[in-house]
């Protein structure tokens, strides 16, 4: 969660497309820190073809040999069914918005590394290398193998070109180098698709998700997804396609005192439709609703004991706090710590 941006999100009006905002901007980018990310539609695809599922026996491998060959090298899931793209194009969004910046084309099996963080990606995925967003701007440089280029130069290559996309980022700076010559992947460097999940089902027919084991009671550290297909052509069955092939996936359910069975059941038949068997339930986890009161009494001892205000989410999220409660009363934290 992108702390400092929880005061402009929390207490928006209850409708789906503010959540899908909140859920972007502020939840997801926790994990993602400031680096913003686009769903590529190629994800929303139904793919006939075969997946590579290749294990680790130790040693190095080529990133150019994750494309070509099957033979067993890491425990990854490489999707070699998708197309080819245009590996950068230029990326411009009018008011609102106001976005300005890059968007990379990822084909799977690409050497990811952000800071000290790395990955392969194991998806057909699009990055969005932002320099202005909004009101935010920050320095971007875009390099091709070490040289500088700008939307006038933008080289001509394909996704599957990519071997390594490497990011590096400060507060106010991000610098992007492509590049397309042969690397050596450490066997230290894993996939990035989740090898545990979790299906959060507070009651009243809502769903979220984790792309790990979420802590029991935590409602409020999870993403918010759809039991059916939205507009922009996602819901949570998507979400688990992208999954089902990966090897030992375990999917855990967790469902409140306040779920009905039928939510259960709807979430069971849902992974079965795509072939997920290997399900862990978890039932009757206790939901706290907070009395305004309550949650006035809670921010001014937090405040009264030094807590920062950006530090309040989570500090909260344990103690079984929904987010529907969250978008409703999160105003009297706010009122609290002097936040507008």
């Amino acid at each position: 969660m992108k702390n400092e941006e929880i005061d402009k999100k929390i207490g928006m009006p209850d409708i789906n497309a503010e959540w899908a905002k909140f859920e972007h901007d502020v939840i997801e980018s926790k994990s993602q820190s400031n680096l913003s990310f686009l769903k590529n539609s190629s994800m929303t695809r139904k793919v006939a073809a075969a997946l590579i599922i290749a294990l680790c026996l130790g040693g190095l491998v080529v990133a150019s040999d994750l494309y070509e060959k099957t033979e067993p090298k890491k425990d990854v899931v490489i999707d070699t069914s998708v197309g080819t793209e245009q590996l950068v194009c230029l990326f411009k969004s009018d008011a609102p918005d106001d976005i300005m910046g890059y968007c990379i084309n990822v084909y799977p099996g690409t050497w990811i590394c952000h800071n000290d963080s790395n990955w392969l990606e194991e998806k057909n995925f699009r990055y969005m290398m932002w320099s202005k967003w909004g009101k935010a701007k920050r320095n971007l440089t875009m390099m091709f193998n070490g040289v500088p280029f700008d939307e006038k130069s933008i080289p001509n290559l394909s996704n599957k070109d990519l071997r390594k996309f490497e990011m590096t980022e400060t507060k106010d700076n991000m610098t992007v180098n492509l590049i397309t010559t042969d690397v050596i992947v450490p066997n230290s460097v894993k996939g990035n698709l989740p090898r545990d999940m979790t299906i959060l089902l507070p009651g009243h027919g809502k769903i979220y998700i984790t792309n790990h084991k979420a802590q029991e009671g935590n409602w409020m550290n999870c993403s918010c997804t759809n039991w059916e297909m939205t507009s922009y052509g996602w819901c949570v069955a998507k979400e688990f396609e992208q999954v089902k092939n990966v090897p030992h996936l375990r999917v855990y359910i967790y469902s409140s005192t306040e779920t009905k069975q039928e939510d259960i059941d709807r979430a069971t038949a849902m992974l079965d439709s795509v072939g997920i068997k290997n399900i862990i339930y978890r039932k009757d986890i206790p939901i706290k609703h907070f009395s305004d009161e309550e949650l006035m009494q809670w921010a001014k001892k937090e405040k009264a004991n030094g807590t920062k205000y950006a530090d309040l989410y989570d500090k909260m999220a344990p103690q079984g706090m929904p987010t529907s409660d969250v978008r409703k009363q999160w105003h009297i934290v706010k009122k609290v710590y002097g936040v507008k």
